[in-house]
């Protein structure tokens, strides 16, 4: 396994495609994902597309998904395949004793020994990145440190559509969804995390682009998939 130190910027000036849950992720062409790495997380292996193809990355940063042994032991089998696709998967260093017999795992924190938390956009995050409540915030502080070229975000909806927000159902995932009194909360807390993010990309000179249609992540450079496929 590569050190930490070998992984920044690996992927030099090309794109990295940061994949939310949000509905519109089923609607994503796949020529996308095809064509430049890609990193996402969670129940992502829900998705029809994932279901077969592993991500580059796959994240699991939030202990509220690995708290259960049901939870974690629905992960390990995707964990499992995302190596086999020499991938890797990155998981918070608490829980680290469950995932240690695996191959290609990096283990995460935004605690340090001290039990400071981090909280703010971190340039170094395989030493310790910044929480914000949402796992993507956590992956754009990854995708910034392996790439200097564009950051695509899809599945991006940020709004809580019908009675679910994610693209997958609750029986599909195996676990149930955030009711949207929490996901209003859950807004607070996030948009000026993501507002944070934008402005890092943009004193940093990267570019960050949002190609899912219609998001309200208002904070995010809109774009098309045809101008990246």
């Amino acid at each position: 396994m590569k050190e930490y130190s070998k992984l920044e910027g690996i992927y030099k000036d090309s794109p990295l495609v940061v994949v939310g849950n949000g509905p519109s992720l089923s609607d994503v062409p796949v020529e996308l994902f095809e064509k430049y790495p890609t990193m996402a997380c969670n129940s992502v292996y829900a998705s029809g597309y994932f279901k077969d193809n592993t991500p580059d990355w796959y994240v699991i940063e939030g202990l509220g998904h690995l708290k259960t042994d049901e939870e974690r032991k629905a992960r390990m089998p995707y964990i499992k395949k995302v190596a086999k696709n020499n991938g890797a998967t990155l998981v918070n260093r608490r829980v680290a004793q469950h995932f240690q017999h695996l191959k290609e795992v990096y283990f995460i924190d935004y605690i340090n020994e001290k039990g400071q938390h981090y909280n703010s956009f971190q340039f170094n995050p395989f030493d310790f990145y910044g929480t914000g409540a949402c796992v993507t915030y956590a992956m754009l502080q990854f995708a910034h440190f392996l790439t200097e070229g564009p950051v695509l975000l899809v599945g991006i909806d940020h709004s809580f559509k019908g009675k679910d927000w994610h693209f997958f159902t609750d029986e599909e995932a195996g676990f149930e969804s955030m009711p949207i009194q929490e996901y209003q909360k859950f807004r607070m807390r996030v948009d000026p995390k993501f507002e944070e993010v934008a402005k890092v990309f943009e004193m940093t000179d990267r570019k960050l682009i949002n190609l899912t249609p219609k998001s309200v992540a208002y904070m995010f450079t809109a774009g098309e998939y045809k101008e990246w496929i």
